[in-house]
């Protein structure tokens, strides 16, 4: 719920937008003082990538592409567009490209989602909650996030099938689905299908991103999610041998 501000307004506004500072004070904004806000500090592609990386607890150095240096990590960057769907489904941190009606753009950084509010995070390190009605005005449905890749992945958008990879997609299955821990490239496939069925991914039996990062939440991997967790976790362990 927004907190009060100093000053009453003048006529009920709905759905007050709380901006918090560092140290936790909070004053209610009019929306329209919310876009005043929000386009005052645009962020670049590369600082909304360093911004996003702090919440897995990684420093990202100023460079063109942040995401380059993502994998000795353990972390890939992950684009999708589709809206609100996607990114409850994936339920982790990422940030927005925001577009004014004077043709001026910024990024945000979603931090967290509560009914029908979103938590943003501006460039200053402050937060502010906004209905998501009013961030749809603004908001053309692109995401773009982080996730903790598992061992041997090449970064090719699919994960192979066999070998140590493979090995590691039937433990992870086998943690659900009681199923066995090694398994051929079929039966991992059909293990896969019936987990995207169960997730309301498509069921192509294929193990890409999507899958990959619902596979992490249902193990538990402890990533940040939008429920307001910061916990991260260290590169997933290969398995084994």
């Amino acid at each position: 719920a927004a907190s009060p501000g100093s000053a009453a307004p003048s006529a009920p506004v709905a759905g007050p937008v709380v901006v918090a500072g560092a140290a936790a004070a909070s004053a209610a904004l009019a929306p329209d003082a919310l876009g005043a806000q929000l386009f005052a500090q645009p962020l670049t592609e590369a600082q909304a990538w360093q911004h996003l990386a702090r919440r897995w607890n990684v420093n990202l150095a100023g460079t063109a592409d942040p995401c380059a240096q993502l994998p000795a990590q353990g972390l890939r960057c992950h684009d999708s567009q589709g809206g609100l769907g996607p990114v409850r489904l994936l339920d982790r941190p990422g940030w927005l490209l925001l577009s004014g009606p004077d043709g001026r753009s910024t990024r945000v950084l979603l931090d967290g989602l509560q009914g029908e509010q979103a938590r943003l995070g501006l460039a200053d390190g402050r937060t502010v909650t906004v209905p998501l009605l009013k961030l749809a005005a603004w908001w053309q449905g692109e995401f773009h996030t982080l996730w903790r890749s598992p061992p041997a992945y090449a970064g090719d958008g699919l994960l192979a099938a066999d070998g140590a990879s493979g090995t590691w997609l039937a433990q992870q299955l086998a943690r659900l689905d009681g199923g066995p821990a090694q398994d051929s490239a079929e039966g991992l496939a059909k293990r896969i299908r019936a987990f995207q069925l169960a997730q309301g991914l498509r069921p192509d039996g294929l193990p890409g991103p999507l899958t990959l990062m619902r596979l992490n939440h249902a193990t538990g991997v402890a990533e940040p999610t939008l429920a307001g967790s910061a916990a991260v976790s260290p590169p997933i362990s290969s398995p084994a041998r």
